[in-house]
């Protein structure tokens, strides 16, 4: 389970640019093609952060849908790797996003 390893690392960057402060909020983009399975990753990033920080930590996890760049120009969203491009049913494209993950906000007390 690889979510809980990602909720750690998120853990780790929200603890080392806080400064001490009391964290009340975050926001996390994860990408439809990030391999994340969404209800472990709810689970764990849940799990971890409210142990680090309290239950009162308001966590937002955004969903994104992918983007690939198709060879017969065509950009089109995509969610599943093994579906072919819908203009041209080929398998030849570039992702152009929804392979990451962002730690978009934290939200301190001053």
């Amino acid at each position: 389970m690889h979510e809980l390893s990602l909720a750690g690392e998120i853990k780790d960057l929200i603890d080392e640019k806080r400064g001490g402060s009391t964290v009340q909020s975050t926001t996390i983009e994860v990408g439809a093609l990030s391999g994340v399975v969404p209800d472990a990753f709810n689970f764990c990033i849940d799990t971890v952060l409210k142990e680090a920080f309290g239950d009162k930590i308001n966590i937002n996890v955004i969903y994104q849908q992918g983007e690939a760049l198709c060879t017969c120009g065509k950009i089109y969203p995509v969610d599943d790797l093994f579906k072919p491009c819908p203009f041209c049913n080929g398998y030849n494209r570039k992702i152009k996003k929804g392979a990451e993950i962002f730690l978009k906000t934290i939200e301190i007390d001053n």
